[in-house]
């Protein structure tokens, strides 16, 4: 939900996703208990679905570097995951 989240975000701003080249880097920010250590399986749907190919992005793009932490809290209550992303977008 979370990466369909960003792209109703870039629609609007950009008028056509289509204008996306590639997701540069998602910075992803889950909310987990103490040990936990496999964040960055939370985010593999968003991978997925932002991959180069789907929602506009040119499939001969490669992937993305990503980065994923763990917080022992986010700032809006019960929210699980926060991701920001550099976005390359065509001229």
């Amino acid at each position: 939900m979370t990466g369909l989240q960003i792209l109703v975000t870039l629609a609007p701003e950009l008028g056509d996703l289509g204008r996306v080249r590639r997701i540069v880097r998602p910075f992803a920010m889950v909310n987990c208990a103490p040990g936990f250590n496999n964040t960055p399986a939370v985010i593999d749907a968003h991978r997925r679905l932002l991959r180069p190919g789907r929602c506009g992005a040119r499939p001969e793009v490669g992937a993305e570097a990503r980065c994923t932490v763990g917080m022992a809290e986010l700032p809006v209550v019960g929210i699980a995951v926060e991701i920001d992303a550099i976005v390359q977008l065509t001229p």
